[in-house]
């Protein structure tokens, strides 16, 4: 069943949300120096997440870096 128009933007306003969310939270806990592991792993899902969302056709970016 195809989704409205405003359902869709609801669920990528909130997957954007969510990415900026993880972001602050990686900032936050990056006050001594260190990166934690489970807050980059939280942001890449969250990123991933958003590019489903979007339609972004995640077949054509890099995998790795």
């Amino acid at each position: 069943m195809p989704r409205s128009k405003s359902d869709k933007e609801a669920a990528q306003g909130l997957a954007i949300g969510l990415v900026i969310a993880c972001a602050l939270d990686v900032k936050k806990s990056n006050g001594d120096g260190t990166l934690e592991a489970a807050g980059l792993s939280k942001l890449l899902a969250a990123i991933d997440h958003m590019a489903q969302v979007c339609g972004w056709p995640t077949n054509s970016l890099p995998t790795t870096i």
